[in-house]
């Protein structure tokens, strides 16, 4: 950038007029949309090390692939369609229901086989799980 200001200076037997700065801000996300939730890591980490703890891992995948369950990757905020062809946004009232009642509101495509977690997690550990899928968006 330096150089080609200097040639153009050079050329036209002016110096360039200088661009404004624009300040970085350093916590910013660069891919995160305006509206992206707001994501307590050390709650998300905590989500995190429960999801291979209790087993989450071994139906849902973290890649986007699909395997018993489905991948948790993109999903929150969007809409998903249900096995009774209703459709519902994946927030945090639809995600705590899905870990502790998974019968609920069962997603179209998969097999009805997760476990129910009311009563088998406490209140933070599922404040930790949902914080987790939601910072997968």
């Amino acid at each position: 950038m330096r150089l080609y200001a200097l040639l153009f200076a050079a050329c036209s037997g002016r110096a360039p007029t200088p661009s404004p700065i624009v300040p970085i801000v350093a916590d910013a996300a660069p891919d995160a949309p305006p509206d992206a939730p707001e994501i307590d890591v050390a709650l998300r980490d905590r989500g995190a090390q429960l999801f291979t703890d209790k087993g989450c891992i071994a139906c849902h995948s973290l890649d986007g692939t699909f395997r018993i369950g489905p991948s948790l990757v993109g999903d929150w905020g969007t809409t998903v369609t249900l096995s009774d062809g209703t459709q519902v946004v994946v927030d945090e009232v639809y995600v705590r229901e899905s870990i502790t009642e998974p019968l609920a509101k069962q997603r179209s495509g998969f097999v009805p086989v997760m476990p129910q977690f009311d009563g088998r997690i406490s209140p933070d550990e599922l404040d930790a799980l949902v914080m987790f899928i939601k910072s997968l968006r």
